[in-house]
């Protein structure tokens, strides 16, 4: 999944990018077009890293959450400290 979604932001970059050109390319600001379509990458770089955080800490097969499903076992209170810690 990941380099799926990595090929797609590849993807999206370059497409915003190229829409940036042809909308927002003026006379008296001609660079102006780089600004926004950089504004956009870094938008959508960390909206990728969100995804990737939120993977981290909600997928099961990373350590994180497994320390957290064994502690539900035993009970609530186990739970609770294996979150916090």
């Amino acid at each position: 999944m990941k380099r799926c979604f990595l090929v797609t932001i590849i993807i999206a970059i370059a497409g915003f990018a190229l829409l940036c050109r042809c909308f927002l390319n003026v006379a008296h600001a001609p660079d102006a077009w780089k600004w926004f379509a950089a504004c956009g990458a870094v938008g959508i770089i960390c909206a990728y890293f969100f995804v990737i955080i939120t993977q981290y800490y909600t997928d099961y097969e990373y350590n994180k959450v497994q320390s957290i499903a064994e502690a539900s076992v035993t009970g609530a209170a186990t739970n609770i400290i294996a979150g916090l810690a």
